[in-house]
């Protein structure tokens, strides 16, 4: 099970960064990717949230839980400041995606 929110986590990071690329060159952005970020990334994080309700895991399983969760945070607060054409701030989504990357890091790093 904690393969498979390692899985959805990085398809939400690998859909993020096409996200990031199209943004940067187009200066625009694509509402079906930002959903697919979306429903990857919460379905991710669902999963790693019942396997650590469901199992006693590691306490860095729950620390990448709890920086994933910000995560979660930080990019709805981005969605409700973007204009509707422009792409987000790039200062506000590069902190996004660091600390997303930080808890996808931990997750694979504790992964047996």
């Amino acid at each position: 099970m904690l393969l498979y929110s390692n899985l959805l986590l990085i398809l939400a990071a690998v859909v993020g960064f096409i996200i990031i690329l199209i943004g940067f060159h187009y200066h625009r952005r694509s509402l079906i990717l930002v959903t697919c970020h979306v429903l990857l990334a919460v379905a991710g994080l669902a999963s790693l949230l019942y396997q650590i309700t469901r199992d006693f895991i590691s306490l860095y399983n729950i620390a990448a839980a709890l920086l994933l969760m910000l995560t979660l945070i930080l990019g709805a607060i981005l969605a409700a400041l973007r204009d509707n054409k422009q792409p987000a701030p790039m200062p506000a989504v590069t902190v996004h995606a660091m600390i997303g990357l930080a808890g996808i890091s931990l997750l694979i790093i504790t992964a047996r």
